[in-house]
């Protein structure tokens, strides 16, 4: 992460922070051109999954898009992230038993 620096790193961590607080907890992954960040909140009750993406700017997030898909707490989450020409596609997926849920967000 050395090019967005420890200010970057450390708004992160308040962030996944706040949403522990609310007996959830969060992981993200950076990609793209490093503009956005995926924050993925696992319920620790059965309850919907958030799936929230951000736009950071220096100081700063702003949600672009959230999504929600109702999963077990016990099912295991994946975020797949892929470039296109025009932009990204986020699918993030629950997986729990033999079935699977799936979320997919196109950014351009």
């Amino acid at each position: 992460m050395g090019v967005m620096g420890e200010n970057f790193r450390q708004q992160l961590l308040e962030m996944e922070e706040g949403l522990r607080g609310e007996k959830s907890f969060s992981h993200h992954a950076i990609f793209g051109d490093k503009k956005a960040v995926l924050t993925i909140v696992k319920p620790m009750q059965p309850k919907k999954l958030q799936v929230q993406v951000f736009l950071c700017e220096p100081g700063r997030f702003q949600e672009v898009k959230r999504a929600e898909l109702l999963i077990s707490y016990k099912a295991k989450i994946h975020a797949v992230v892929k470039k296109n020409s025009k932009g990204f596609n986020v699918a993030v997926q629950a997986f729990h038993g033999s079935g699977k849920k799936e979320i997919s967000m196109k950014f351009n």
